[in-house]
């Protein structure tokens, strides 16, 4: 399955809102017209759904569907506060797609982030409740953010113990990608084998890592060739490169086309100083 939406773009069919329970409350709704982003932020309780019953606890989280009927209820010592959104899901023109075309998280997954969670709905009510034009794309552009993020905690595992120092090495590398990076040492500063290393670190990125230092160099030294008036032998160095015929030849299989090039077309001359093969 693609790590991505199942839709291009959604449409409120109510306003969203945040629910807080009265003592005595029980939510046992009619088979549900559209769809419903659910979650819970504080208290406890209980929702019967398609057959299945779940605790509920702040960090919960559902996608109804249409015709999804939930039966819940709260614990009055413990009263529940949810966030709710009622939408319809689109296609890429526009167009509503159906429960039957889009596959859903599972009921009851946990949030991973409960204060951004809880952020961007605070972001989705308000804006909503503004009126204006502003405000509803604002709303509308929160829960779109709020489903790609519970889509995300779907969809993609969780952090391992080791990721989180992996993690700080890859931005070690995009803030410093000049410096002598080494397997070896990547993986020592991440207390873990070189092999498992080069793995976790190929699922967090999609590459390899010196793949990945690579690019990270070359994506550098094509920002310093457009943005600074640093020669191409100077960004060469800076991003240890001792070898301008080299560099040059690794920017032209990322991008196309040797850094003189670029350079050329930005200033209309060829610096002199950067002899770089064409």
């Amino acid at each position: 399955m693609a790590n991505d939406l199942p839709f291009t773009s959604v449409r409120s069919s109510s306003p969203p809102r945040f629910f807080y329970w009265e003592r005595d409350f029980h939510w046992s709704p009619p088979p549900l017209p559209d769809f419903d982003l659910w979650c819970i932020l504080e208290g406890r309780g209980s929702v019967t759904l398609r057959g299945a019953t779940h605790q509920l606890v702040p960090g919960l989280c559902f996608v109804l569907r249409p015709g999804d009927q939930p039966d819940a209820h709260h614990d009055p010592e413990h009263p529940l506060v949810a966030f709710f959104a009622h939408f319809h899901p689109l296609d890429a023109n526009g167009r509503t797609l159906t429960g039957r075309r889009i596959a859903l998280p599972p009921p009851a997954l946990a949030v991973r982030d409960l204060k951004l969670f809880s952020a961007l709905a605070k972001q989705c009510v308000t804006a909503y409740q503004r009126g204006d034009a502003l405000g509803q794309r604002q709303s509308r552009l929160a829960l779109e953010q709020l489903l790609a993020l519970v889509w995300e905690w779907w969809l993609m595992p969780a952090t391992l113990s080791g990721d989180t120092a992996i993690q700080k090495v890859i931005r070690d590398v995009e803030r410093h990608p000049g410096q002598l990076w080494e397997v070896a040492e990547m993986a020592r500063r991440s207390h873990l084998s070189r092999a498992q290393f080069t793995r976790r670190f190929a699922t967090l990125t999609g590459e390899a890592p010196m793949a990945f230092v690579i690019r990270a160099r070359l994506e550098l030294a094509r920002q310093l060739i457009l943005e600074t008036g640093m020669s191409l032998t100077q960004i060469a160095g800076e991003l240890g490169y001792q070898d301008l015929y080299f560099f040059s030849r690794q920017f032209k299989l990322r991008f196309g086309h040797p850094p003189s090039a670029l350079r050329v077309t930005q200033t209309g001359t060829s610096p002199s100083a950067d002899p770089v093969p064409r």
